[in-house]
């Protein structure tokens, strides 16, 4: 499974690559045009692992192999037959086949772990600061989901929710509806969303999602 998911990775990064010089070749500036193109890579990004056909990279780990680099002795072949011993150099070093994959592995899954966790924490925090916003009913918040806290500097969104900074009441008529707009299409496109399955693709791919909204 392990492989499939660095052979997916790699495929990601070369297609962003190819679709980045391509836009950059042909002087693509459409906002739309560029969203809806990043929009599609992401999502078939996401869907890789299950295009992959027989992966390029096999990290599969050699159980003995890993067990006597762990334990500095060969004697571990006593515990069942089906281990065979791996030669190690004296002085306790480390073995001429040390299971560079099973490194790689490690790093990996450390790397994409605390990536998943940051985001785990960032989302739940964030939902906090939603639930905990003051609702804010005025003439112009009819029929959307507005909300209001001082711990928010700038005017964002979650979900369907737009957040404004308690000082929202300085804004003059102009202002308000220019940050309003900006912000309910961010809810019509459900950028939202789209921010979080392209930071889960960073997070399992460890590739970068670029490009995706013009913040």
């Amino acid at each position: 499974m392990l492989a499939i998911v660095v052979e997916a990775a790699i495929r990601s990064s070369i297609l962003i690559v190819a679709v980045w010089l391509g836009l950059k070749a042909l002087r693509v500036s459409n906002p739309h045009l560029l969203m809806s193109v990043w929009r599609l890579v992401l999502l078939v990004s996401l869907a890789s692992p299950l295009l992959v056909g027989r992966p390029i990279f096999t990290l599969g780990a050699d159980v003995s192999s890993a067990l006597v680099v762990l334990t500095g002795s060969s004697s571990i072949s006593s515990y069942t037959p089906d281990f065979v011993p791996v030669p190690v150099t004296p002085h306790g070093g480390i073995s001429q086949h040390f299971n560079w994959s099973v490194l790689a592995a490690a790093i990996y899954l450390s790397v994409a772990g605390w990536l998943l966790l940051r985001l785990a924490i960032g989302t739940v925090l964030s939902w906090r600061l939603r639930v905990s916003a003051h609702p804010v009913h005025e003439d112009w918040t009819v029929g959307r989901d507005v909300r209001s806290s001082p711990e928010i500097a700038a005017p964002g969104t979650f979900g369907s929710t737009i957040l404004l900074p308690a000082h929202y009441g300085t804004w003059d008529v102009l202002d308000r509806r220019a940050i309003m707009a900006h912000e309910e299409s961010h809810v019509r496109r459900g950028d939202f969303y789209l921010l979080l399955l392209a930071a889960i693709n960073r997070a399992v791919f460890l590739v970068q999602s670029s490009g995706l909204v013009d913040q």
